[in-house]
């Protein structure tokens, strides 16, 4: 529980201010369509509740993010996916892009990625957690989908590249679909990672950074058992160059101080 706010997991199988700048690297309207492919299709949509009955496109590899209003924090209220073929999609993340500000409700995301063609419904409901009866939901939406082929018909980008500390200044190739991640460890719970730069058309971060501590990653990553991580993770959506950038610094009762360190890697998307 953080700020009086219990996490629940999304109910989908296997798992704004500085919200646009950290969760969203790219943004443009639907609605919110960024990285166009082949034919104007775009490889990145963005869908609101103010969406809700859309009919929207996307290729193979294409990522579409849900952004909905969150009930004010205590209610134990929130978004669920919902009619999301998981043979058709992927789902890359769910829950809180940031903390909301106190009084107010924030915003929560689903997030998935096309991995085969077809048109299909992707949804989502707002009610407890617990008890999805028709009683307790609160609202829905839903959107009609067509995934279609990629153009030309060569196979997109499906990689996963995981990239640590030992990687900072490296030069990155990347594929459109390809998927970057980047974890780093936070030397002690006062000090995080953030995203200092690295919008582009080419990159987009749908997925709020991931805080962890990881037994294992602490050997594999060369810490000390228990040490927390900050994973930050970028889809491949369009050809281009992108730098991104991120910064640890000391969290105080006003905000980021200067930061101790930097992690840079050149994106080169392909």
């Amino acid at each position: 529980m953080t700020g009086g706010r219990t996490r629940h997991p999304l109910r989908v199988a296997g798992t704004a201010s500085l919200l646009v700048a950290t969760c969203l690297l790219t943004a443009a309207a639907t609605g919110g369509a960024d990285g166009e492919g082949d034919g104007g299709i775009p490889n990145f949509v963005r869908l609101t509740d103010a969406d809700d009955g859309a009919s929207v496109r996307v290729p193979l590899a294409g990522v579409i993010a849900l952004e909905l209003p969150a009930v004010e924090s205590g209610t134990g209220i929130q978004w669920f996916s919902a009619s999301i073929s998981q043979g058709q999609f992927t789902h890359l993340c769910g829950g809180y892009p940031e903390e909301p500000v106190s009084g107010t409700p924030g915003t929560e995301i689903i997030v998935v990625k096309a991995v085969e063609t077809g048109s299909t419904q992707i949804g989502a409901v707002q009610g407890q957690p617990f008890d999805m009866s028709g009683d307790s939901i609160q609202a829905r939406v839903e959107h009609a989908v067509e995934v279609v082929p990629r153009e030309p018909t060569g196979r997109p980008g499906w990689r996963s590249v995981h990239l640590t500390h030992y990687d900072d200044g490296a030069t990155v190739p990347l594929e459109i679909g390809d998927r970057l991640l980047v974890t780093l460890p936070n030397p002690g719970s006062a000090q995080t990672w953030s995203l200092a730069s690295g919008a582009s058309e080419a990159l987009a971060m749908p997925c709020p950074p991931a805080a962890t501590a990881d037994l294992a990653a602490s050997s594999t990553y060369g810490s000390a058992d228990g040490a927390q991580f900050r994973t930050f993770s970028f889809e491949a959506v369009e050809s281009g160059r992108s730098e991104i950038v991120l910064q640890r610094g000391a969290q105080t009762g006003a905000g980021t101080t200067a930061p101790d360190a930097t992690f840079r890697v050149t994106v080169t998307v392909g």
